[in-house]
């Protein structure tokens, strides 16, 4: 379109050039010359270069807008583990080193609205790596009280889930709380350890925004995608030896509803550090194995999840208090297949004080209490578990690198086990 126009302008040009030199061609054939004129030929190419310099010009100062508007930005986040662990009778009787997640995450904007963002995950599912797509979203903003957006993110519940992503380097200890964990593990292979129990991720639409009230702020979060199903792995002889619950990023839903969340945050000073929040994931779940199951893991259609959490959350530059609770109530009569019980709950409690501007000294109690009958924590492994953690963070580059060591105290249905771990982390 630009070419046909630039070329309509130069001829149009051309030809009320031409008319205006016509009388100076009669005038020469009745003998009159001027020798200082130039040639019609010599006006044209004159012309001609006028143009092709003011094109030149005008596509240099659109050049020049795109990129003041567009802005790209990369990160690298990733670490490296040592771990001694074993039951607390016969501690220690393994350790190994690990690497935890390889975080590559692109963040995209062009202008004060459109935007994107991208992040990749390399982690180890054993000795093979993988690359994970996390999450991918395009926005748009419109103001402050509404920002759209689609795509894959993390499903609006809890502060940590919508606080700390895939790099390990921003959250004060190496490993979420052990029920927050990545729907696949997402990281170190502890041996009490696997995927969490609550749908980290969501594909589909989200909307997001901030109203001031007074000196105060209400801020929201609302998700609309696919339900998810529970994976199992089974061996030849019918045992689940794994299982993980999955979000369906590309298969589409099996199901006619889909997973609805919301969140809201309720902040009492605007900038100040106290937050209170509170959401609910209303999910159906189905039961894929990967073979026949013969040890009594359940398998159903659908079994339909409430999740309600509540948080209270306080950060300033010196203290540190997280505090989440969960209920998972599988018992709200809506899926078609299955019913659980109402009585499952999960928290975490966690306070960090920054000693020195280098030094951070924490603590944390993780917890899962469960129905041992309930066919949604049968179907995903999950059982009664508390976790006891005390660690130190040395930052020896500030903001960008980090040494950690913890001790973990762990009680999984009775058993007990000790954990010694550090990880090295770093962010650029």
């Amino acid at each position: 379109m630009g070419e046909k126009l630039f070329g309509m302008i130069r001829w149009g040009l051309i030809l009320c050039l031409g008319l205006s030199v016509l009388p100076v061609q009669a005038d020469t054939n009745e003998g009159a010359s001027d020798n200082s004129s130039k040639s019609l030929a010599e006006r044209v190419k004159d012309l001609e270069d006028q143009l092709a310099s003011y094109q030149s010009t005008t596509d240099q100062k659109f050049k020049q807008i795109h990129e003041d508007q567009l802005r790209l930005h990369f990160n690298l986040y990733g670490d490296a583990e040592y771990r001694v662990s074993g039951p607390s009778a016969s501690f220690p009787q393994q350790n190994a080193f690990y690497i935890g997640q390889t975080d590559l995450h692109i963040m995209a904007q062009y202008g004060p609205h459109l935007g994107a963002m991208v992040e990749n995950v390399v982690e180890f599912d054993g000795q093979n790596p993988s690359i994970d797509l996390e999450r991918v979203i395009a926005y748009y903003t419109f103001s402050d009280e509404l920002r759209v957006a689609a795509g894959r993110d993390h499903t609006a519940f809890g502060y940590w889930n919508r606080t700390f992503h895939h790099g390990d380097q921003f959250q004060t200890t190496i490993d979420r709380p052990f029920f927050l964990a990545f729907e696949d593990g997402g990281g170190s292979d502890q041996a009490y350890k696997h995927g969490g129990v609550v749908p980290n991720h969501i594909v589909g639409l989200f909307a997001y925004g901030k109203f001031g009230l007074g000196s105060s702020s209400l801020g929201y979060e609302l998700n609309v995608g696919n339900n998810g199903n529970i994976g199992l792995n089974v061996d030849n002889n019918g045992n689940v030896t794994d299982a993980a619950i999955n979000f369906n990023p590309s298969g589409g839903d099996n199901f006619n509803s889909k997973r609805f969340a919301g969140r809201l945050v309720f902040k009492p000073e605007a900038n100040g550090g106290l937050a209170i929040g509170v959401a609910s994931v209303l999910s159906h779940y189905s039961v894929v194995p990967s073979g026949p199951v013969s040890d009594g893991t359940p398998v159903f259609n659908d079994l339909a999840q409430l999740l309600l959490e509540g948080e209270v959350i306080y950060t300033d530059d010196n203290f540190e208090f997280l505090s989440e609770f969960y209920n998972f109530n599988n018992d709200i009569g809506l899926g078609s297949s299955v019913n659980g019980s109402a009585n499952n709950t999960a928290y975490y409690v966690q306070l960090a004080y920054q000693a020195t501007p280098d030094l951070k000294p924490y603590v944390r109690v993780e917890n899962l209490n469960v129905d041992s009958s309930d066919p949604f924590f049968l179907a995903t492994l999950s059982s009664n578990q508390t976790v006891y953690l005390a660690g130190v963070r040395y930052d020896f580059v500030p903001a960008s690198s980090s040494l950690k060591l913890e001790l973990h105290l762990i009680n999984a249905n009775g058993a007990n086990a000790t954990e010694l771990a550090t990880a090295w982390g770093w962010g650029f």
